[in-house]
């Protein structure tokens, strides 16, 4: 991370970052990084990621959970909370490179297994042991989320509801102050900005070419 001089406006303008990531957390603090002014530059590997496996969704006996096994101390452990002991050290699995590898193999057999039981028996196994998991919430059970609520992530603006960044800074508020426009809500505004004029703007709403709020 670096300092360099922006036109950019926020609490992080003026920092360039190399965003270096490759799944789930990584991207999204990109992304927050980003809208608080960062200068975020992506790079990604072309072979694609090899060491994260299994860290995907899987489907379960009812709902899907999200798994994140980052290395194999964490596999070793998410083959004993799913009761497969034994996959730890299976060959086609035993490393990330095998796992990576043998990718469809492993999301066959994990999804095998988490369809005998509910999401909360699963969760509940995998907490215990210390793998990160966690529920793919809709929207409203993710408005619910006591996390999200102690957070009060859950802004109303203009008698809408959204969802703020759950990052909170000492010296800058990080709010919400509108909701993103209508469609059309801004047509005239834009055009003039662009040196239509209102004569020109009229015909082509009257034509049906643009569409005004």
């Amino acid at each position: 991370m670096s300092t360099y001089q922006s036109s950019v406006s926020g609490p992080l303008a003026g920092l360039k970052v190399l965003e270096c990531t490759h799944a789930l957390a990584g991207a999204w603090c990109g992304i927050l990084l980003a809208d608080l002014g960062a200068d975020v530059v992506k790079i990604e590997a072309t072979t694609g990621e090899t060491t994260r496996s299994p860290y995907e969704a899987y489907a379960t006996g009812s709902d899907p959970i999200v798994v994140g096994c980052g290395n194999n101390r964490l596999w070793q452990r998410f083959c004993d909370g799913i009761e497969r002991p034994e996959l730890a050290n299976d060959p086609r699995f035993a490393t990330p490179t095998a796992r990576h590898a043998n990718r469809q193999q492993l999301e066959r057999e994990i999804e095998t297994i988490l369809a005998a039981q509910p999401a909360t028996y699963w969760l509940s196994r995998l907490e215990a042991v210390g793998v990160p998991a966690g529920p793919v919430n809709d929207i409203a059970q993710a408005h619910n989320d006591p996390l999200v609520k102690s957070l009060e992530m859950v802004v109303e603006v203009e008698g809408e509801r959204y969802m703020r960044t759950p990052i909170s800074l000492s010296d800058a508020e990080v709010s919400i102050r509108r909701g993103p426009p209508a469609l059309g809500e801004h047509t005239r505004e834009v055009l003039a900005e662009t040196g239509f004029s209102a004569a020109e703007v009229a015909k082509l709403l009257d034509d049906g070419i643009l569409v005004q709020a």
